[in-house]
Formats: C-alpha cells, sequence, structure tokens
C-alpha cells in the first residue's frame, strides 16, 4: 500500500534524475 507508492515515486524520481543528468 503506502511503501508499494513510495517505492514507486523513488523509482520515478531517480528516472527523472537520470534524465537529468543526460
Amino acid at each position: 500500500g503506502n511503501s508499494s507508492r513510495m517505492q514507486r515515486a523513488s523509482q520515478l524520481l531517480r528516472f527523472f534524475q537520470s534524465y537529468l543528468d543526460m
């Protein structure tokens, strides 16, 4: 439930960071 949502958000943030790093 909550942890799943947090994990997904964390993954999205990491993906966004990677995109910005590019």
